[in-house]
C-alpha cells in the first residue's frame, strides 16, 4: 500500500512533499517537533506534529544516548516553544476548489448584473441588458465597463459579490487569500472577454454555453485558469434561493417598467 505523502514547516515556507515513513523517522531523531506544523492532502488545515495521534508513538521515542542536555538553555527554549508556531504569511496550502456547480455561478452572475442595470439606470445611465438586440448593442459598453470596475472592487475587498455573496460563492487565490486588484480586474476583463463575449448579441449565448461546456468537463473555467483563482462554493439555504428568484423578479420588473416609460 502507497505510504501517505506529508509536508512539514521549514524555514518559513513548506517542504517538498515525503512520506510518513520518513516524517516519523524524523520526529523521532528530533530533527522535527513537536510543534512542527504537518499537513497532507485532504486536511483542512495545518495541524501541530502532537496534535496528531499518528505520530504519537514517534514523538514518546527517547533521543538517542549521548545527546548531551542543554541545562537551563534547553529549559528556556522549551518554555518558549509552549505557544504554536505560526507559519510565514506565504506558508499555506493551495485551496482546493469545490464541487463545479454552473447553474448557481449562472444564476450568481444573473442577479448581480440585474441589481448593478438597476443601480447604473439610477444615476442616469441606460440598462444594457435588455430584451430589444439594438438596445443592447448601443449601451452594452458603457455598461459592462462600468460593471468590470465595481466587480473589481467587490472581489479585492470582499471576495465575493452580492448575487455570490447570497448563493454562497467566494472566490479566492491558490492560496486562499482575497485577489489582488490586478488579478481580479483581470478576472473580470476575461469573463467578459471569454463568458459573455463583450455582451455583443447573440454572441453572448454561444459564449456562456462554451464556458459552461469547459466549466462541467474540465472542472474550471478560463477565466479562473488564466487568473490563478479557486472559485469555493458553500452549502446555501434553500430560503436564499427563495430571495435571489424574488430579487430577479423584482428587478426586472421594475427595470421593464422603468425601461417602457422611458423609451
Amino acid at each position: 500500500m502507497k505510504e501517505e505523502t506529508w509536508f512539514y514547516s521549514k524555514d518559513g515556507g513548506a517542504s517538498s512533499g515525503v512520506p510518513e515513513s520518513e516524517v516519523a523517522f524524523l520526529l523521532e531523531s528530533r530533527e522535527l517537533g513537536p510543534h512542527t506544523l504537518l499537513w497532507k492532502d485532504g486536511m483542512e488545515e495545518w495541524k501541530r506534529a502532537d496534535h496528531l495521534p499518528r505520530f504519537a508513538s514517534s514523538l514518546r521515542s527517547k533521543p538517542e544516548e549521548g545527546v548531551e542536555e542543554l541545562g537551563p538553555v534547553a529549559e528556556k527554549v522549551k518554555s518558549e516553544a509552549e505557544e504554536p508556531l505560526q507559519p510565514h504569511p506565504s506558508f499555506q496550502v493551495k485551496v482546493q476548489a469545490t464541487s463545479v456547480q454552473p447553474w448557481t455561478r449562472y444564476f450568481a452572475r444573473s442577479l448581480d448584473l440585474s441589481l448593478a442595470q438597476t443601480v447604473y439606470f439610477a444615476f442616469g445611465g441606460q440598462s444594457a441588458i435588455l430584451f430589444e438586440v439594438s438596445v443592447m448593442a448601443k449601451f452594452a459598453v458603457p455598461f459592462l465597463a462600468s460593471w468590470v470596475l465595481a466587480e473589481t472592487v467587490l472581489l479585492t475587498y470582499w471576495g465575493t459579490t452580492p448575487g455570490k455573496w447570497l448563493l454562497g460563492i467566494e472566490i479566492s487565490t491558490e492560496r486562499g487569500e482575497r485577489l489582488h486588484w490586478k488579478q481580479a480586474l483581470r478576472r473580470s476583463v476575461e469573463v467578459w472577454i471569454r463568458g459573455m463575449a463583450l455582451g455583443i448579441p447573440l454572441l453572448t449565448p454561444l459564449a456562456q454555453i462554451h464556458a459552461y461546456s469547459l466549466l462541467t468537463q474540465q472542472g474550471v473555467t478560463p477565466w479562473d485558469r488564466i487568473t490563478q483563482t479557486v472559485v469555493r462554493h458553500k452549502q446555501v439555504p434553500i430560503f436564499r434561493w427563495f430571495v435571489v428568484l424574488l430579487l430577479l423578479y423584482g428587478v426586472y420588473s421594475n427595470l421593464n417598467l422603468l425601461l417602457s416609460e422611458s423609451f
